[in-house]
């Protein structure tokens, strides 16, 4: 996916976080790994609560902002920044603890509202994980994952169409909410087949958009824990070292003829516009030239 991006020298780098979003399986955790490992960046485990922090303030905003505004003088701006320092708050731990200047929030929730955290932080950085849709199935259906205090497995690591509709709806809903982000070259789309085939021209793509020299290609082993740390439903564990690329196009052998056929048919024009061919037309995960498509 290649999108306009604006050339932003390092010292002129801000310091609202980056914020990397997309389906579950889809490279998020490896990103926000890859990024720790930056001399001025650093990231953690996912935090659904900030989601919900962003969520309350438009929600405030929708419901009574007008009465602050009118009967307490709580202006549009100070509610904003009331908000956005509850979930710095969240942040400042880790920057303090690492020394370094900006997080890296990484949150499976937020790929349906990039824009909320977009006007929180108006300089941040918004990153969408992109990966082959029967890549992402075949994993979520090797994912043990259950439903919050009960024994049953999540549907989407259950059944093929269902995990393919949470990839659809999550990419389809990040390029809608962030149509505004993306015209203004601030959200971007990095295939997770081009980061682990070429992870020096991706993280050098991804500098250049980021403000940032380029990350090295490693993750770390700390880091991989770190951001792999969940209450509910953990995540296979990343695998510290270089960038490999022994975990794309699995879906090939891991999927049956149905359920690949399941897939392509509800990923549809979604996937063909990140460059993901249906089998018997070219290869998937094949490099592709089209721009994210602007709703």
């Amino acid at each position: 996916m290649n999108i306009a991006m604006p050339v932003v020298h390092q010292h002129d780098a801000p310091g609202d976080p980056v914020i990397v979003i997309g389906p579950p399986r889809s490279g998020v955790r490896l990103l926000a790994a890859i990024l720790d490992g930056h001399p001025r960046l650093a990231s953690g485990p996912d935090l659904p609560c900030l989601v919900t922090i962003a969520r309350q303030w438009q929600d405030f905003d929708r419901t009574l902002g007008a009465t602050h505004a009118r009967n307490n003088g709580l202006q549009p701006e100070r509610r904003r920044e009331a908000f956005r320092a509850t979930i710095e708050e969240f942040l400042r731990p880790r920057l303090t603890a690492t020394g370094k200047r900006r997080f890296v929030i990484q949150s499976f929730a937020a790929v349906v509202c990039p824009d909320l955290f977009g006007a929180l932080f108006p300089q941040a950085r918004i990153v969408l994980m992109l990966r082959d849709p029967r890549d992402v199935t075949a994993s979520l259906l090797q994912c043990d994952w259950h439903v919050p205090g009960g024994s049953a497995r999540l549907p989407c690591t259950t059944d093929a169409r269902l995990a393919a509709r949470l990839w659809r709806d999550s990419v389809g809903s990040a390029v809608l909410q962030g149509r505004k982000l993306i015209a203004a070259g601030r959200m971007m789309g990095l295939r997770y087949e081009d980061l682990c085939r070429s992870p020096a021209t991706a993280l050098e793509r991804l500098g250049r958009f980021l403000g940032e020299h380029p990350a090295q290609a490693l993750v770390n082993r700390d880091s991989a824990a770190l951001v792999t740390l969940a209450l509910h439903n953990p995540h296979p564990p990343l695998q510290a070292g270089a960038v490999m690329i022994d975990r794309t196009s699995r879906s090939s052998t891991e999927l049956g003829r149905s359920a690949l056929a399941a897939v392509e048919s509800i990923g549809g024009e979604l996937m063909e516009i990140f460059g993901y061919r249906a089998i018997g037309r070219a290869a998937s995960s094949r490099p592709h030239r089209q721009p994210m498509r602007r709703s």
